[in-house]
C-alpha cells in the first residue's frame, strides 16, 4: 500500500516496528502525517537540532494549514528544540514521553515550552 494511502494507525505501527529508523526518514515522512485541519490559522516554525549519530538540523514550518519540512536552519524559528537523534526517534515511535524527557533535561527548548508541546498535535 503506498504511504500516502496509509491510515495514521498503520503509520504508527510501521514506526514502532522499524529498526534503525533515522531522523531524516521521519522528517521526510512528516508531510504525509500532517493534519492540516489542526493547523488552520497557525503560523509557527519548529527548529529541530539533533546531536549524535544521524543528527542534523531540520525545520518544520506550519503556516495556515500547510507544512514545509527542510533539512536546514531556519533564519527565524519560533521554537528551537534540541535533543539527540536517538531520543528524537524514540519520541517519534511513541517509545518516550516528551514531557518526561524535558523534565529530565534530555530535551532543551528555546522559546515557549508549551508551544513546543503543540508539535505532536499537527502530526498523526
Amino acid at each position: 500500500m503506498p504511504e500516502e494511502q496509509m491510515t495514521p494507525e498503520q503509520i504508527r505501527e510501521l514506526l514502532k516496528t522499524t529498526e534503525g529508523l533515522a531522523p531524516e526518514t521521519i522528517f521526510a515522512g512528516l508531510p504525509m502525517a500532517f493534519k492540516a485541519d489542526e493547523a488552520k490559522g497557525e503560523n509557527i516554525v519548529f527548529q529541530w537540532e539533533l546531536s549524535g549519530e544521524n543528527g542534523g538540523t531540520w525545520f518544520v514550518k506550519i503556516q495556515d494549514g500547510a507544512v514545509e519540512v527542510k533539512p536546514e536552519t531556519h533564519p527565524n524559528p519560533s521554537i528551537t528544540i534540541q535533543t539527540d537523534a536517538d531520543t528524537f526517534v524514540k519520541m517519534a515511535k511513541g517509545e518516550a514521553n516528551e514531557t518526561s524527557l524535558f523534565m529530565q533535561g534530555k530535551i532543551k527548548v528555546k522559546g515557549n515550552p508549551m508551544a513546543a508541546m503543540k508539535f505532536r498535535k499537527y502530526f498523526l
